[in-house]
């Protein structure tokens, strides 16, 4: 069995013969001329190959079929588009022709779908002297868009891409067929239309009213009482997933939202709790989104994942808030927005704009003030730099020693200790040694401390030898004494101060044999 879905008549349908290859979306359609005429077609769907046959009556007719089985099929709809685009096929009509299942056209009968697309053609072409019973009732049944879009179509003449004009009946019969509850060919015409137009990229014209109307038909669809059950199901799935992304991100807050406010079952919960938590790892929600999470998260009994969703929709939408005043160049609101009641969790981000507003306003105070933060944070001298380049001369011996306070306060040895060897602070440099009982970082701080510093720094450095030497009998320990012993010995002065050390030591000590065997190494 193969299902008639979609004809058209064209005089060019004699450059189809010419054509061994059609490039498609997502693969290709394969194509090899027969005797009679038909065109066997492999379309790639994904991974999933269709077979469409595409029956030849030159020059005035082209029939399209499936196998898929069902009365409307996608595949057809989206060859039909890329046959039009690729060959530029100009029809005079298209009508999809909704057909029961039917077998393949004999070759010698004129097959019943041509019949069709001729007496639509005949109803097209007649002057409309009443308004239809669907025209009647539209205006309180379906919304504006819908309306909006038939009245473009209707005026929109040949001007328009001939694709759009064939999307157009479609979805013109499409609601037809909603109107008789016939609701599997709606869903399947406008899941189609909206697939099709959108991967083709043609979204000028009437091509995103079209779009529109398409997913007005699968709202009108989700939210209708008389559709089954297990159709909404398949709606749900197909809304989120929306053919991979890119269409989702096309009506995001609208059809996903609306057939997540109200999910049918509890797996239609399940599937909206995933979906956006996975969204959530690349791309930030809004808050239709996590309001919806929210509220099944509470629903379902899980209040503390409930809390943490409502903190992140309040993270969220600051961010979106401080990023739009930001492009508005409104630095008062980004600011005001960044400095309010920032969470332990939000700082990270919030720091990060309040950057970007002193970049923007050039202030010199925010700018040090964030540079400051970032070197307590990471240490990395780069920013202490910045802080002198957004200091002036007068003022940086006062930002200086406010820094330096900042670091001590916070324990940040290891930048405070390069920073005062840097600029040569002997008194502050050797206080902070004093402090802190480091060994590496008194030799290192060595080669600036002179006079009575100096003296002082060979005291130290006398303590730290006599509080080590008893712990250090054993041959490992003792090796690590003797490098201690070596580095002081390199220290303006220290290797006087150390020659006395180890001689009062030894003597007073002449059993230590393995201390002294380490350390005369480096006599």
């Amino acid at each position: 069995m193969v299902t008639s879905l979609a004809s058209f008549t064209g005089q060019y349908a004699s450059e189809l013969l010419d054509q061994g290859r059609i490039l498609f979306e997502g693969g290709h359609i394969a194509a090899s001329s027969t005797q009679d005429k038909t065109y066997n077609m492999t379309v790639m769907d994904g991974a999933k190959k269709r077979q469409v046959m595409v029956r030849l009556e030159l020059p005035m007719v082209t029939d399209i079929f499936c196998t898929c089985g069902p009365k409307i099929c996608p595949h057809v709809i989206a060859a039909f588009f890329q046959l039009q685009q690729d060959l530029n096929i100009q029809p005079e009509a298209f009508d999809p022709a909704l057909l029961t299942n039917a077998v393949a056209p004999d070759p010698n009968k004129k097959p019943k779908v041509i019949q069709k697309v001729e007496k639509a053609i005949e109803r097209k072409t007649k002057p409309k002297i009443a308004p239809t019973k669907y025209e009647q009732n539209a205006q309180g049944k379906f919304s504006a868009t819908r309306l909006e879009a038939k009245a473009v179509s209707k005026l929109s003449g040949s001007d328009f891409n001939p694709v759009f004009n064939g999307a157009d009946d479609l979805l013109e019969e499409a609601w037809a067929e909603y109107e008789e509850q016939n609701f599997e060919p709606v869903f399947a015409i406008a899941k189609a239309v909206l697939t099709g137009i959108l991967r083709l990229g043609y979204l000028g014209g009437n091509g995103q009213m079209c779009c529109d109307e398409a997913a007005e038909l699968i709202k009108e669809l989700y939210n209708d009482e008389d559709v089954p059950l297990d159709l909404k199901e398949r709606i749900f799935v197909w809304a989120l997933k929306a053919s991979e992304k890119e269409l989702y991100e096309y009506y995001d807050t609208d059809l996903v939202a609306a057939v997540g406010t109200h999910p049918q079952t509890a797996e239609h919960a399940r599937l909206v709790l995933q979906f956006i938590q996975d969204k959530s790892a690349t791309e930030m929600l809004s808050k239709t989104e996590t309001d919806i999470v929210f509220r099944l998260l509470t629903e379902s009994g899980k209040h503390k994942e409930a809390k943490e969703w409502k903190y992140r929709y309040a993270l969220h939408y600051r961010i979106e808030l401080i990023t739009a005043a930001l492009e508005r160049k409104d630095y008062a609101e980004a600011k005001a927005l960044a400095t309010a009641g920032i969470p332990g969790r939000d700082q990270e981000a919030c720091t990060q704009f309040l950057y970007e507003i002193a970049v923007a306003q050039n202030d010199p105070v925010a700018l040090c003030h964030y540079h400051t933060e970032q070197l307590v944070k990471t240490g990395d001298l780069s920013h202490y730099e910045q802080i002198r380049h957004y200091s002036t001369d007068a003022e940086w011996p006062e930002v200086q020693r406010s820094l330096i306070g900042v670091l001590s306060q916070k324990k940040c040895t290891v930048p405070l200790h390069h920073i005062l060897k840097q600029e040569k602070m002997a008194e502050r440099l050797l206080a902070h040694v004093t402090a802190h009982r480091q060994f590496e970082l008194m030799i290192d701080a060595a080669p600036i401390l002179e006079g009575p510093y100096q003296q002082e720094l060979l005291a130290l450095l006398h303590r730290e030898l006599e509080y080590e030497a008893p712990l250090n009998l054993q041959r490992d320990r003792a090796k690590l004494y003797a490098e201690k012993i070596k580095a002081i010995r390199k220290v303006k002065g220290g290797k006087a101060m150390v020659s006395q050390f180890l001689t009062e030591l030894f003597e007073a000590h002449p059993g230590w044999k393995v201390l002294r065997f380490e350390v005369e190494k480096y006599m």
